[in-house]
């Protein structure tokens, strides 16, 4: 994959490591859409209870893209130059 603006590839260390986190990061934002979009419009009874637990699995897989992502900008450059 390259970096879109400078055409340098980006590289992660391990994506062995990486790729379970993110199976599971897309595997709890699915049901979270759901939860958010087609549970209120069936049982509207539990409306407030749909959106905490879309909520919930959503923030948690947010976190998970956000810890894998944040490698990238806090690593050290690839060519070794200051910046």
């Amino acid at each position: 994959m390259l970096a879109s603006s400078t055409w340098i590839p980006l590289e992660y260390p391990d994506f062995q490591r990486i790729w379970p986190a993110m199976f599971w990061a897309y595997v709890l934002a699915n049901p979270a859409g759901v939860m958010r979009v087609l549970l209120p419009t069936i049982i509207l009874s539990y409306y407030k209870t749909w959106l905490i637990l879309a909520a919930i699995l959503w923030s948690t897989a947010f976190a998970i893209l956000v810890i894998i992502y944040a490698y990238v900008p806090i690593s050290p450059r690839i060519d070794g130059r200051a910046g």
